[in-house]
């Protein structure tokens, strides 16, 4: 008896050992299966809003991420137990969505924040920006403003942004640094900025900053003339070639005030539109910036253009007094038009959010009817249009298979997010940018749980500080 026991348990023991084995030795085709499930960031519980053509979305949604681009996205239910994740995230109570865009702004001019308020366009160039830019604006400045801005940026949800002013290299490092995605351009003009003593060092340093940063994955170089009133038309003609030669955009002020309108009618006989299309500018890729005064042809104009993108400003608009952009009528001609905050010295601040709620509003009460931009066609322009605009629709913009993961995760579980009935009504009217919890840009998180984790913002603050002190209040007393 005691012998046939021994043969029993020999038996299960050797039995369970085969087991064993056969579990740990899987066969290739299971193994390769494995590996193609494995991910390296799963987004999970959320309610996902992807901005794609349907506007598809997932109220309790997964979004699978490897190798920087989404690779799955759907319901929990369906891809639950299809993956594994080296980092979840578990985003219950959060509206999972495409990073926003910031179509144009001048990242670091934020040190002027606050310089010339409530001032016209021209003097408040002439008699405030121009005098601070020439007195203050140098490498130093711009790494410490270009920082700080960038940190704005993130907590609040934005990843993407189109930047023209000088010194442009030393924001490109930050973007690098940091891991945002930028469109970044030197600007140059007809007489001396701080970095180029005429438009031909102008010139120099826009091929330069292309031949550091043209191959960048994160970064597309701009060539950015400032503006037709600024620009002639050799030099308009001379940053147009150098960008249609290198495929990438130019990006310039087009059409913001009525007076710049009027001004090249009586000069050249056109409007600028018109005029940038008599130097074939409008058939090449162009990302035009406020677009505020289009008469005449010029929408159907720019309707014909398929590589150009608007650049719609509503708060540096209404806060310079520029006018109300022909929004409604851009895109219902199938213009692509994105939102930007401008500046952060004539809006004040770097916030999509608040451009969201603006123009909405805006057309509303200008033209007295609350149908005009509904809030899902807002967040459009903060998301997808925005990508359109600068000609990066294929890569960011929407939550799609095989583009590049730029993510924020915003609460909505806040007194002012709750109830929820629509999402993109809540975003443009309800939530902001402070509900901004988790930012990503290539699958690799900027910030978590509301902490910025690619930049110490409280040595940058205490750095910038320093010249903050220096910078004189120049703007005219009230």
């Amino acid at each position: 008896m005691k012998w046939s026991f021994g043969i029993r348990l020999w038996k299960k023991c050797a039995a369970l050992i085969c087991l064993g084995a056969l579990a740990s030795c899987q066969s290739p085709a299971e193994e390769n299966a494995h590996e193609a499930n494995a991910v390296d960031v799963a987004i999970k519980h959320g309610h996902v809003l992807t901005m794609d053509a349907g506007f598809s979305e997932y109220p309790e949604g997964t979004v699978l991420i490897k190798d920087g681009k989404i690779v799955e996205i759907g319901p929990d239910s369906t891809l639950s137990g299809t993956y594994s994740a080296k980092k979840v995230v578990d985003a219950s109570g959060q509206l999972v969505m495409p990073g926003l865009v910031n179509t144009h702004t001048h990242a670091a001019m934020i040190m002027f924040r606050g310089l010339g308020d409530d001032m016209p366009l021209m003097q408040w160039l002439q008699e405030v920006v121009w005098p601070a830019e020439a007195q203050y604006v140098n490498p130093e400045h711009v790494r410490m403003a270009s920082g700080i801005a960038m940190a704005e940026m993130i907590q609040g949800g934005i990843t993407c942004f189109n930047d023209m002013y000088f010194f442009e290299e030393v924001t490109a490092e930050l973007v690098d640094q940091i891991g945002m995605r930028a469109v970044l351009g030197e600007g140059v003009l007809n007489f001396p900025t701080p970095s180029a003593g005429n438009s031909n060092e102008g010139i120099a340093r826009s091929i330069a900053l292309y031949d550091a940063y043209g191959n960048h994955p994160r970064i597309t170089v701009a060539f950015t003339p400032h503006a037709p009133y600024t620009c002639s038309a050799e030099l308009l003609d001379s940053l147009a070639t150098l960008a249609r030669n290198r495929e990438v955009p130019v990006h310039i002020h087009l059409s913001e005030t009525e007076f710049e309108v009027n001004s090249m009618k009586e000069a050249k006989g056109k409007t600028p539109i018109a005029y940038l299309d008599s130097l074939g500018m409008l058939d090449q890729w162009l990302i035009g910036a406020h677009c505020v005064w289009l008469p005449g042809d010029d929408i159907p104009m720019l309707a014909e253009k398929p590589h150009f993108g608007a650049a719609h400003n509503p708060q540096s608009n209404m806060k310079l007094a520029s006018g109300v952009a022909p929004v409604p009528a851009m895109l219902a001609s199938g213009i692509a038009v994105g939102l930007a905050t401008d500046g952060a010295t004539s809006n004040n601040n770097l916030d999509i959010f608040q451009e969201m709620k603006a123009a909405s509003l805006l057309q509303k009460v200008t033209h007295l009817d609350p149908t005009l931009l509904p809030a899902r066609s807002v967040v459009a322009m903060a998301t997808i249009g925005g990508a359109k605009a600068l000609g990066l629709d294929r890569q960011i913009g929407s939550l799609e298979v095989d583009k590049q993961a730029d993510i924020i995760l915003v609460g909505n579980t806040a007194p002012h997010g709750w109830p929820l009935y629509d999402p993109y009504s809540h975003l443009v009217y309800a939530l902001g940018a402070s509900d901004v919890q988790t930012v990503m840009v290539d699958g690799q998180l900027l910030m978590e749980d509301r902490t910025l984790l690619t930049y110490d913002l409280s040595k940058g603050m205490k750095d910038a500080e320093t010249l903050r002190s220096r910078i004189q209040a120049i703007s005219p007393a009230p």
